[in-house]
């Protein structure tokens, strides 16, 4: 972890560097857009954590943010020439199908990849088709640290009872980097990118949004680890949701990230564990599916701590332990 004045150096050598070094550290199309053949599932977040107040180092601590498998989806990056509907959007380079874990629905989005930047040029599903003139900004590369990419464009949304025109303003910022501590890792070059689109219904403006989504990636991880969407809408509402990335989806995610592990005996266990906890701190444990069994403080103690888990049925669960802005992380195996 940098220390602040780690921070200002780093910051200082980027502003006199040449363009070598700052194309170096920004965000390339590798890191935010995922190759043809990739697959991933995301979780639907149990709770929308809260933003923590500006500091330097920048630390996100999320590591009890969970999601779940009851709401959800999996993407899949499909070559065109599997989905024949695609000749009908000229330019598409990659089509990213996303299917909902709770009822199948299947969506279909059609990208048109650029050099700097990646554009939807349609979004199809079983109920709504949409078409984007001349394509709606999604990703933009590489961005530096502060960089804002805006574009502008206009749809029209048809649906078996309605056709809708809109007209749409997307930024795309490069935020903040800083260690983002998630339950299955901490990544501590993580970036932060904020999307914000305004969407205006050209013939009724109290249909109107502004959605603004905060995704986090990490340095050669092209799938999101972390997504928070507020949707404003014209009569003052607000809805919030989230995803967690599903790290059991991504193979070699845990060598990517930066663990602690915590001592846990035995293993496997008939229902009793010991884990040593000489700091003590906050602890919880869940499931491999994300629910949350056992939540509760534990004081430092020099010798090992009995954790009863003899009602839980057998199978592998997970926990963290935070003390002092640390976090450590294990397994338990029950029989």
């Amino acid at each position: 972890m940098r220390s602040a004045y780690g921070y200002m150096m780093v910051g200082l050598a980027g502003l006199l560097s040449g363009t070598s070094n700052i194309n170096a550290q920004a965000i390339q199309q590798g890191d935010v857009l995922a190759p043809i053949g990739a697959t991933w599932h995301m979780r639907s977040l149990q709770a929308i954590p809260t933003l923590p107040v500006d500091e330097i180092p920048t630390i996100w601590p999320f590591a009890d943010v969970l999601g779940n498998d009851v709401f959800g989806a999996t993407f899949h990056v499909l070559d065109p020439a599997m989905v024949p509907v695609s000749a009908a959007y000229p330019g598409t380079d990659r089509v990213l199908h996303e299917q909902q874990d709770e009822d199948d629905r299947d969506t279909y989005t059609f990208l048109d990849v650029q050099s700097q930047r990646c554009l939807a040029l349609a979004s199809n599903d079983a109920l709504v088709s949409t078409v984007y003139s001349p394509g709606a900004l999604v990703a933009a590369y590489p961005l530096v640290l502060g960089m804002t990419v805006s574009g502008s464009d206009c749809s029209t949304s048809v649906s078996p009872t309605s056709l809708t025109p809109y007209c749409s303003e997307t930024e795309i910022v490069f935020l903040k980097t800083g260690l983002l501590q998630l339950h299955f890792g901490e990544f501590d070059e993580a970036r932060l990118v904020r999307t914000r689109r305004i969407k205006v219904n050209q013939t009724d403006r109290t249909d109107s949004t502004m959605t603004e989504t905060l995704t986090w990636f990490a340095p050669g991880v092209p799938y999101p680890l972390l997504q928070l969407v507020t949707v404003n809408y014209a009569n003052g509402d607000q809805a919030h949701s989230g995803h967690i990335l599903d790290e059991t989806s991504i193979v070699g995610l845990e060598e990517m990230a930066t663990t602690s592990e915590l001592h846990v005996f035995p293993v496997p266990s008939n229902g009793d564990v010991f884990l040593d906890a000489p700091n003590g701190g906050d602890l919880s444990v869940f499931t491999t599916d994300g629910r949350l069994i056992h939540q509760g403080r534990l004081v430092a103690s020099t010798t090992p701590v009995r954790l009863e888990l003899g009602d839980r049925p057998g199978g592998v669960y997970h926990g963290i332990l935070q003390h002092n802005g640390l976090v450590e992380r294990f397994r338990i195996i029950l029989e």
